[in-house]
């Protein structure tokens, strides 16, 4: 027997509207997200623009690109 969904405005019988229902909505079928490594850097990583770097950044990503960029 199928169920039917008693909330209009969701795709997965949620309470409330999702991420997932209004994408559905605007693109007409599931959305993925892609991560992407753009190679861009920490614009404040050398505490230039505020006080002591960026608290997102570790340190040893760079170590870790520039060896990787040596192997390619």
């Amino acid at each position: 027997m199928t169920e039917v969904n008693p909330f209009p405005y969701s795709l997965d019988n949620k309470r409330y509207h999702t991420w997932n229902y209004c994408l559905r909505k605007q693109f007409g079928m599931k959305i993925f997200k892609v991560a992407l490594d753009g190679g861009f850097d920490c614009p404040n990583r050398d505490g230039t623009v505020a006080r002591g770097g960026c608290t997102f950044v570790v340190q040893l990503v760079q170590a870790i690109s520039l060896a990787i960029a040596n192997l390619i």
